[in-house]
């Protein structure tokens, strides 16, 4: 109001003393940044991207990113044949709001109602169709989620909030990994006086009930979370992520959706994948994008694999290429130096189970399926089998083939019927197998063992996690499927630690040297070649935070 009625000598001086310019593109604009104040400016039919542009660095403009801007040097005619003139009627207070709320330019830059062209919007309108039947019961589970969590998500002030982590990962495994990150990202925050939000979600209901068990561990971080539980679906990113600010959305391996890839991208987000390395689904993702007319988000991969740096850079030359290692670890170290109470509990009830003993970690019926003669003919020791899925018909299943070949079946927790310890006198002790029928004990599981064998290899979902037996320095075995895959596994092969196995009988030969093999130096030397991943969390969390 005092501008009106000074000169513009007076307007200048008024605008250098100012902290920001803030309003329409108009020359008030264009002064204040002649006489060094940076300029947030709200630009309608000419467009950000036109002549009058802001042209400092500390400078942004709000626009809606319309296909039709600029339409003209003035726009003084609008081209569009229906919501006309939607570049200045449909610009929201709301979303000017938004884009001030962020403290920083870069959070600044990608707040906005991000442009779509007619080929994403297509390919969003299928992806919602083939989707729909989902959508309801996934909300539902959001909401009954969330009601046991009532202190955890933050509420309100969000546009307080200096930093804003979405974290996504698809399943269990891949959450697991985020976990480690959020962590450290945490205390480095409460060490420097930072004011963080984190969003955390998955595709899957097993990463929900891993998020669940990760939030119950850490009542500390109550208020630290904008969003919990079940993402998005394909074809419904973009409105998400336009919602609050986000600074990153950080990934896990694969996470490669064309609708997510292009809602980043859209709304300037940049994308940080951990764990990432030479993938098919991430070329496929870049191919796609292309078609659908969508620049590719920005993008920095943290690779573990040296080797897939080059291949990378030539798919993905504006990437961020990174070297880093599995967050995992140091949780998994984490746990094999804080054993649960119910581990010491196991081994001195079954201490009088000959050893030496043999753990089958996440097994499937299929995979024991596969290794029924192995396990007939093993004579020396005791096999634990820790079961991937607990469900009474897969147990069953496992109990029944096992009596079948004359193995006894004790039960960690027994319960009457088919799970009830046998009570015979006669049976032969090692012949035993112990059935690990309860949940959240596999890891510090293994520091029992002489030896592993992981699951999953023998059935359609591929091998499961085999850092966790890597720990203890102890031979490991799995099945082949999707081994590849897995820097991990390929890592400990080329270090003689695991074998991959492809039938029964290279089981019975595997089981057989180890037993005469065992060697505490050589077990020793493996776990002191893994010291080479600890912190890998720390210094990821700490890439993370300079990165944005």
């Amino acid at each position: 109001d005092q501008v009106t009625s000074q000169s513009l000598l007076s307007v200048a001086q008024t605008l250098k003393n100012s902290k920001r310019y803030f309003g329409a593109d108009t020359g008030l604009a264009h002064l204040a940044e002649a006489v060094g104040t940076p300029a947030t400016i709200v630009f309608g039919p000419p467009g950000k991207n036109g002549a009058f542009q802001p042209w400092r660095s500390e400078s942004q403009a709000v626009q809606r990113g319309l296909g039709c801007q600029p339409c003209g040097k003035d726009g003084r005619t609008c081209i569009r044949v229906w919501d006309r003139h939607a570049c200045t009627q449909k610009l929201e207070l709301s979303e000017i709001q938004r884009f001030l709320s962020a403290r920083d330019t870069k959070a600044q830059a990608h707040i906005r109602t991000p442009r779509s062209g007619w080929r994403i919007q297509v390919y969003r309108w299928i992806a919602n169709q083939v989707t729909r039947n989902l959508r309801s019961s996934r909300h539902h589970q959001n909401q009954e989620f969330q009601l046991r969590l009532p202190n955890v998500i933050q509420k309100s002030a969000i546009h307080s909030v200096e930093s804003h982590f979405w974290f996504h990962g698809a399943s269990a495994g891949e959450c697991e990994a985020l976990f480690a990150v959020i962590e450290r990202l945490f205390e480095k925050a409460q060490a420097e006086n930072q004011s963080i939000v984190f969003s955390l979600t998955t595709l899957s209901p097993s990463g929900l009930s891993a998020i669940r068990r990760f939030i119950n561990q850490h009542p500390e971080m109550e208020g630290s979370f904008l969003r919990l539980g079940l993402s998005p679906l394909e074809g419904q990113w973009k409105q998400a992520l336009c919602e609050y600010p986000v600074n990153v959305m950080v990934g896990v391996k694969y996470e490669a959706w064309p609708e997510l890839w292009a809602s980043l991208s859209e709304c300037q987000i940049p994308l940080y994948l951990l764990n990432t390395g030479d993938r098919r689904s991430l070329r496929w993702n870049r191919r796609l994008l292309g078609l659908l007319g969508v620049e590719l988000p920005e993008l920095a991969l943290e690779l573990q694999d040296e080797g897939d740096a080059d291949v990378l850079r030539s798919q993905f030359p504006q990437a961020k290429i990174i070297q880093g290692a599995d967050p995992r670890w140091d949780r998994i170290f984490a746990r094999s130096r804080n054993r649960q109470n119910r581990i010491e509990a196991l081994k001195l009830e079954f201490s009088h189970l000959p050893k030496p003993w043999g753990v089958l970690g996440s097994l499937w019926s299929q995979d024991l399926e596969v290794l029924t003669k192995a396990v007939a003919e093993l004579d020396q020791g005791t096999l634990w089998i820790a079961p991937h899925l607990m469900r009474s018909s897969e147990l069953t299943t496992m109990v029944k083939a096992l009596r079948g070949i004359g193995r006894p079946v004790f039960f960690t927790h027994p319960e009457k019927g088919v799970f009830e310890n046998p009570k015979e006198p006669n049976l032969t002790p090692k012949k035993a197998v112990v059935m690990v029928n309860e949940m959240g004990i596999l890891a510090e599981l293994y520091s029992l063992a002489d030896w592993a064998f992981v699951g999953g290899g023998f059935t359609r979902n591929g091998v499961h996690n085999t850092m966790e037996p890597a720990v203890y320095g102890i031979p490991i075995s799995a099945g082949p499927k999707n081994a590849q895959k897995f820097f991990e596994i390929h890592w400990l092969k080329t270090r003689r630690q695991l074998t991959l196995i492809h039938r029964a009988e290279e089981f019975s030969a595997w089981i057989r040297r180890w037993n005469k093999e065992r060697d505490p130096k050589v077990q020793s030397k493996w776990q002191d070649q893994l010291r080479v991943f600890e912190g890998a969390s720390q210094k990821a969390a700490k890439r993370l935070w300079n990165y944005i």
